[in-house]
């Protein structure tokens, strides 16, 4: 739990201020440079090695002060800057204080999409079987009987994330939390 209220920060990347970057190499966005940045180097050391991030944001007054703590708990400082570098649906984060890497993760574009940025745990339950049992009309406690607890959309009340490695279900939910809509991924 304190983890995602952690990571809940990260959504400033969706918000404005974020400054994005063109003319991205993309070639440069691999596993093994990403492997390669390492606590301490500056932006431009990270940029040089991956090539420019496709957004930034300065996190400095966007931290809300109930979220410091846990932020600090779990990463061990908390970060002034973000970088994100995505390439097709997957991508890599990296966090900054005072212009040094001080985090790294790998991302997904759900993460993005949905506006979460926080680690989104695998549901363990989510199987072709029981994603063939969702209909319109469940209520989220049918839902989270048959896939456990879903993620939820900062930026989109009443929508939730299942995922488990390339498969996913998207499920929004009405005012009532009753499934009005199902997307499904990879399966």
């Amino acid at each position: 739990m304190k983890q995602c209220i952690a990571f809940s920060f990260l959504l400033m990347l969706l918000a404005s201020g974020c400054s994005g970057k063109k003319d991205v190499p993309f070639e440069k966005i691999t596993q093994a440079n990403f492997d390669k940045v390492e606590k301490g180097m500056s932006l431009k050391e990270v940029e040089n090695l991956m090539g420019p991030a496709i957004a930034t944001h300065n996190l400095k007054d966007q931290i809300q002060p109930g979220d410091r703590a846990q932020i600090e708990e779990v990463w061990g400082v908390v970060p002034d800057q973000s970088g994100l570098w995505m390439v097709d649906d997957s991508g890599y984060q990296v966090l900054f204080k005072e212009d040094k890497v001080v985090a790294k993760r790998p991302i997904t574009d759900n993460e993005i999409s949905y506006g979460l940025l926080t680690k989104i745990p695998p549901s363990e339950k989510l199987t072709q079987k029981s994603v063939d049992q969702l209909k319109e009309g469940m209520s989220r406690a049918q839902v989270e009987a048959l896939l456990g607890p879903g993620q939820g959309a900062k930026k989109m009340p009443g929508t939730y994330l299942w995922q488990k490695g390339r498969q996913q279900v998207t499920i929004i939910f009405d005012d009532k939390d009753k499934v009005t809509q199902i997307i499904k991924k990879g399966f």
